[in-house]
């Protein structure tokens, strides 16, 4: 994690059903810092001056959520295994610190689940940098329109929303950023950006892609048939002006108020309450910053979003018209683009297409 870093985020523990927000600083007592560079810290723990709540940063990747020790418990197991397969093992001050918190008692299953496993990483790298000429079995009928995606994705739409609209950002925050695709657009056009993701995994793939820390990362393994794999290239330069922190998005220590640009892609619908979370974005944006937008809209009716908070897509009223009336409350819509695709391979034989409604947004305190 970038010690500039630093003076951006702020406590997140939630305190009286309010976050704390006291600012973060470097704890040196319990486990010796431990620097990649002069500039980067690859392993230590920082502490709020208000409330003392501490978080750790492993790998390089500072993890700044709300139950942090909740969290750690409960992934314990995996952060050790995905850690030691990166050649970047919690050091032994930091395991004594965590035992001694008795953080190091996994309470879940030993193997990764969810966003966190292997093969969900697979293909959240192989979507955000696609190469599908490599790994998926030819077809006739797919062979143009994966052409076409290639040359211009769901990312780059989204980007030229932004350009083509002279919008040049200073800070922007891209919230649910996975391996960051999303946040390498972003940085082209912007002076900071920073990526927020609840998935160590995630954040970690994303720094090396983009940052080249703590190493660099130029392949990646794709799960193309069963347990075999072919190896995903990608070559892209270091950008100085990215971070990605292990977050929440609903609790982010990353002020909302301080960003000109909000990042909001392909999250809505697994928010546990997604009317809640985009009114509480939306009061929280300073005046005339922007919102950029897309989702599927995928609400699953087993998923984590109780139907009663979706953004309509209930009864006569679509998702996205829904979703635009909402944002009219707040501001202005700039330019919308629905639909636009979204292709996510699974594997050599399945890929799934998704059709998202875009969405460029100014919020205005007062219209």
């Amino acid at each position: 994690m970038k010690l500039s870093c630093l003076k951006n985020l702020t406590c997140v523990k939630n305190i009286s059903g309010h976050p704390c927000k006291g600012n973060l600083i470097i704890e040196n007592n319990q486990v010796p810092l431990t620097m990649w560079s002069p500039t980067d810290i690859l392993e230590g723990i920082i502490r709020c001056t208000k409330c003392g709540n501490e978080y750790p940063i492993l790998g390089g990747v500072g993890i700044v959520v709300p139950l942090t020790e909740t969290y750690i418990r409960q992934n314990y197991a995996q952060l050790c295994i995905f850690l030691d397969e990166n050649h970047y093992p919690i050091s032994h001050n930091m395991a004594q610190y965590f035992r001694a918190k008795k953080l190091n008692i996994p309470l879940m299953a030993q193997q990764p689940v969810g966003y966190d496993h292997p093969r969900y990483l697979s293909r959240y790298v192989a979507t955000h940098y696609p190469n599908y000429g490599k790994f998926l079995i030819k077809h006739e009928m797919l062979a143009p329109l994966l052409e076409g995606y290639e040359k211009e994705d769901l990312y780059t739409t989204l980007v030229s929303l932004l350009t083509k609209n002279n919008i040049h950002p200073n800070k922007v925050l891209d919230m649910g950023c996975s391996v960051g695709r999303m946040s390498f657009g972003l940085a082209n056009i912007a002076s900071h950006v920073y990526g927020l993701d609840h998935a160590f995994p995630s954040v970690f793939t994303a720094r090396q892609i983009l940052s080249g820390m703590p190493s660099k990362k130029t392949t990646h393994p794709f799960f193309y048939d069963g347990l075999q794999e072919m190896m995903l290239e990608f070559d892209i330069d270091n950008l100085e002006n990215i971070e990605f922190i292990v977050g929440d998005a609903t609790a982010t220590p990353l002020q909302i108020e301080n960003f000109d640009l909000i990042c909001i892609v392909n999250i809505l619908d697994g928010i546990n309450s997604p009317r809640n979370f985009l009114e509480g974005v939306l009061t929280q944006m300073a005046n005339n910053s922007y919102l950029i937008f897309s989702s599927c809209y995928h609400w699953d009716i087993e998923g984590l979003s109780p139907k009663e908070d979706w953004i309509d897509g209930k009864e006569a009223t679509t998702s996205s018209q829904e979703l635009a009336n909402l944002l009219k409350e707040y501001g202005s819509i700039i330019e919308e683009k629905d639909p636009v695709m979204w292709i996510c391979p699974e594997n050599a034989r399945s890929l799934s297409i998704f059709l998202n409604h875009c969405i460029l947004f100014q919020r205005k305190h007062s219209f």
